[in-house]
């Protein structure tokens, strides 16, 4: 029995060493000879890059398989690559709400979020319809990104049995501040949205996917005239055609609800960060709610269906 017994821990060890570096889901051919490697991590490109541990999926050029998934620390670690030519795609693999999706191909593999709701800026859930008259009423609503470090390589360079992993910041925080409003003493709540997005990112190449989406996020009063607020995105889309939108919802005490919508297409595109993208506009005027009836002050608990609209064109 005592034999039985050792044999069964050697295999269970030979299973662990053997099948550790890669993915559950990893279709890793055993046939392909490997050699082992260290890389090492340089983060002078993304410097406030805080990861807690990297991913590290390795294909094989010359294979049909699904990649070798390892997982290290950020300065580094060892992991066995093909003796042939191989491509690799490192990420952190940190993220709560990220989902990935076709890793099984270098070239298809990508990021994405999954469904949100327009309100999701508000600090309570609110599932109201949303204003029927707003511009990209046709986009998905996708709940922001975390923060991606990301690189990938086409033809893995290897130096004395090292390689450089390179990786970068490839989700960007967009800001807004809002002036000139005039009202804010009638609001019960608020948040913001910004349309035109990108809904999901290639981890090859940080390539980012062709459909536009709008992305919720918080607005707050800075001041008796202002307010600010921030998301996080994988960016505007690529396509020239399409447009960013910067919308906020207010619910006023009495209960009625408006929409302010301004193109923001310009300060997006011409933005001297993409990865830090600053939106300013000025002058909204709130009616004045009325809180006559029953109750005085309709707060939260209050709802008028209709919402209203307002586009506000912005000056060059």
């Amino acid at each position: 029995m005592r034999g039985i017994g050792y044999i069964l821990a050697l295999l269970v060890v030979y299973a662990a060493t053997s099948c550790g570096p890669c993915d559950k889901h990893c279709l890793c051919t055993p046939d392909v000879p490997l050699r082992d490697i260290e890389v090492l991590y340089d983060w002078s490109q993304a410097p406030d890059a805080s990861p807690e541990g990297m991913a590290v999926l390795i294909y094989d050029v010359g294979t049909e398989g699904m990649p070798w998934r390892y997982d290290l620390h950020p300065s580094g670690g060892y992991i066995g690559v093909p003796q042939d030519s191989a491509r690799a795609i490192t990420y952190n693999n940190d993220t709560e709400n990220l989902s990935f999706g076709n890793t099984g191909n270098y070239f298809s593999g990508k990021a994405y979020t999954h469904e949100g709701n327009l309100f999701d800026g508000l600090s309570e859930t609110w599932y109201g319809p949303g204003p029927e008259s707003r511009a990209d009423t046709d986009q998905r609503v996708l709940v922001q990104p975390d923060p991606l470090w990301l690189y990938s390589t086409d033809g893995l360079v290897v130096n004395d049995s090292t390689a450089l992993f390179r990786p970068v910041a490839v989700v960007a925080r967009y800001s807004y501040l809002i002036t000139g409003i005039k009202g804010l003493e009638g609001m019960a709540r608020m948040c913001a949205a910004v349309t035109g997005l990108a809904g999901e990112i290639y981890l090859a190449g940080a390539i980012k996917g062709n459909e536009a989406v709008t992305v919720p996020g918080a607005l707050q009063q800075t001041s008796a005239d202002s307010a600010s607020g921030a998301l996080y995105t994988w960016g505007c889309v690529d396509n020239p055609q399409s447009r960013c939108r910067l919308q906020l919802f207010f619910w006023l005490t009495d209960g009625k609800k408006y929409c302010y919508d301004f193109d923001v297409t310009r300060q997006v595109r011409e933005a001297d960060d993409p990865l830090d993208v600053k939106i300013t506009v000025n002058g909204i005027t709130l009616p004045e709610p009325d809180n006559s009836g029953p109750g005085g002050e309709g707060g939260i608990g209050v709802d008028v269906d209709n919402w209203e609209t307002v586009e506000i064109e912005l000056s060059n």
